[in-house]
């Protein structure tokens, strides 16, 4: 049941763009997860954009790149439009001890 659902099975099947972002000291899912996925869109040919936070654990949506970078690709690829040049979100609170 499990390879039925695996994610690099299925990244020929991407359609769009699809944006990965991982903290490195992620203990939930290993970054080499991660990399594997990106690797399997890489050789589809697929349009994936890979963000690795270093020094963060799994819940890293505080840090401001991560707010940022979503924000842009969903702007890009969901409103067809540029996001604003320039702008910068506000200093994030400190990545959580111990994930």
């Amino acid at each position: 049941a499990f390879a039925h659902q695996a994610n690099t099975d299925l990244a020929a099947a991407l359609e769009g763009h699809l944006l990965l972002i991982h903290g490195e000291l992620d203990d939930n899912v290993h970054p080499a997860n991660t990399l594997a996925l990106y690797d399997a869109f890489v050789r589809a040919d697929k349009d994936v954009d890979l963000v690795l936070l270093a020094g963060w654990p799994h819940p890293c949506w505080t840090h401001p790149h991560y707010v940022r970078r979503t924000w842009d690709h969903l702007v890009r690829h969901l409103l067809g439009e540029e996001p604003p040049v320039g702008y910068r979100v506000d200093r994030p609170v400190d990545p959580p001890l111990g994930g």
